[in-house]
């Protein structure tokens, strides 16, 4: 009877070798059903959305009406009774300049309209006596009882009188419109506002000396931003497809949550030439009932070339391979087995295109690789 520790050692012996096998068996029976059903990668469902046909571009809001509020006259800023991001109405005051010497050119005016007033009255006096006297001589003359030569004299001082006083008459009329002139400078001391809006500018400040034929004359800048203009500039190559009428939209740096809408309006003719190309100015506008936008913000804008409802749309990736008539195939999965299927493509964007023919909602489509969020 052999020792038993020989058996033990045989035992284990023979059951390694039987585990060993199980394991190669059962690693070539995994290799076959591997090759038997390959990995078809990732799908996606053929579906009915809306698709947009957009233009993307960058534009600047500006106030559709803003008025530069100056001043004729010159002298020094005395008093702002507005400040920044005020509404004032129409007529309203916002500033005064110190009218002392506007005062003292009125008052010179009033004492040099006197002075022709009077020196007018003393023409038409004088005017009075040549003619009496004139009438006087013509009766001598006719009797007989002067000499014809004062008559002359008479006729000529009379001529010389009625000269003198319509140039009494002229100067007092000039007097007059410049005494007008220096009262009309004089209410231009106090600056108002010539239509109703917001303060967005006040470029000057109190003490400051403003000269009316300067550019410095501006005192405040007023707007109205109840209703705002958006300015984009569009390239030459996408120009051709914009019309006005076409649906625009836009977000701001800010808050790319909130979407504000209008249609385009005009599209300037002349172009404006930068170090990226030619690109032609495009207008739209859109109502600011809450003050939100501002002049000068920056706008994404997302002008809508073309939309179609609810039709049939599918990832570029979808797209197998192309054929010579310019058609596109797609692999479709048919009892989950991969089927191409040629396709007649339609309208597109940068992300989907729309399939005319070919594929109905619902079909399962293979994608020619894993999207990025797969990785």
């Amino acid at each position: 009877m052999p020792p038993t520790h020989l058996l033990t050692q045989s035992n284990k012996t023979t059951g390694l070798v039987l585990v060993g096998l199980l394991l190669i068996i059962s690693g070539f029976g995994w290799q076959r059903w591997r090759k038997s059903s390959p990995v078809l990668g990732p799908t996606i469902t053929v579906e009915r959305q809306d698709l947009l046909r957009t233009l993307l571009a960058t534009g600047k809001l500006e106030a559709i009406n803003q008025v530069e509020v100056g001043t004729q006259v010159s002298g020094q800023l005395q008093q702002i009774t507005v400040k920044l991001g005020d509404y004032v109405k129409q007529d309203q005051l916002l500033a005064t300049l110190d009218a002392v010497d506007a005062k003292h050119q009125v008052a010179i005016s009033r004492a040099k309209l006197a002075a022709a007033v009077a020196e007018q009255q003393q023409a038409t006096i004088q005017l009075k006596l040549a003619q009496q006297k004139q009438q006087r001589l013509k009766q001598l003359v006719h009797r007989q009882a002067s000499e014809p030569q004062k008559l002359d004299e008479a006729n000529a001082e009379l001529a010389r009188q009625q000269a003198e006083c319509g140039r009494a008459a002229a100067q007092t009329k000039q007097q007059r419109l410049e005494l007008q002139q220096r009262q009309h400078q004089l209410t231009q001391m106090q600056v108002t506002a010539p239509c109703a809006g917001q303060v967005v500018s006040i470029p000057v400040k109190v003490g400051q000396t403003v000269v009316s034929s300067q550019a410095a004359s501006t005192l405040l800048i007023l707007a109205d931003l109840h209703r705002m203009k958006v300015r984009t500039l569009v390239s030459e190559a996408d120009i051709i497809h914009l019309s006005p009428g076409l649906a625009a939209e836009f977000t701001l740096l800010g808050d790319s949550q909130r979407c504000f809408s209008g249609t385009i309006l005009s599209i300037e003719c002349l172009p404006e030439s930068t170090n990226e190309g030619i690109f032609y100015p495009v207008i739209f506008e859109v109502d600011n009932p809450d003050g939100l936008l501002r002049p000068a913000m920056t706008a994404q804008v997302m002008i809508t070339l073309e939309r179609l409802d609810k039709v049939l749309t599918i990832p570029y990736s979808a797209l197998d391979y192309k054929d010579h008539d310019n058609s596109y195939y797609v692999q479709t999965l048919v009892n989950g087995k991969p089927q191409a299927r040629k396709v007649t493509l339609g309208a597109r964007n940068n992300f989907v295109v729309q399939v005319v023919d070919g594929v109905s909602a619902g079909d399962q489509l293979l994608l020619r690789e894993l999207p990025k969020h797969a990785h």
